[in-house]
């Protein structure tokens, strides 16, 4: 039950941090480079939680948006490559905020929060 919470957890913040901004994308190729922010945020967040969970559920969760967003990371570089885009590490502020709050957690209050 709890690692539904979880995935639906991030579901919803992947929403509100994404579809915001990427319903009002000016062209394509803007919209692509606000999934490559968003896929940069997955990855940077699932490594974290590789690294300081203590739960396996979440360590494997970890595991899978690293694989997962890697692989649609590599997608929208292809697609975006016939655009001009080139690859970046940026990812949205909020990621970044959402980085430095779990970043002060650790064990089982890192587990519960992510």
């Amino acid at each position: 039950m709890k690692t539904r919470y979880a995935v639906t957890r991030w579901l919803a913040l992947g929403a509100v941090v994404l579809l915001p901004s990427a319903a009002f994308a000016d062209s394509p190729r803007h919209f692509l480079e606000q999934a490559l922010e968003g896929d940069n945020a997955e990855i940077m967040l699932g490594k974290m939680a590789t690294e300081k969970a203590r739960s396996p559920r979440v360590q494997e969760f970890g595991r899978m948006l690293v694989t997962d967003h890697s692989q649609a990371r590599d997608e929208v570089l292809q697609v975006g490559s016939r655009m001009g885009l080139r690859p970046s590490q940026d990812v949205a502020p909020e990621a970044r905020d959402e980085r430095e709050r779990l970043n002060r957690m650790d064990g089982r209050e890192f587990d519960r929060e992510f």
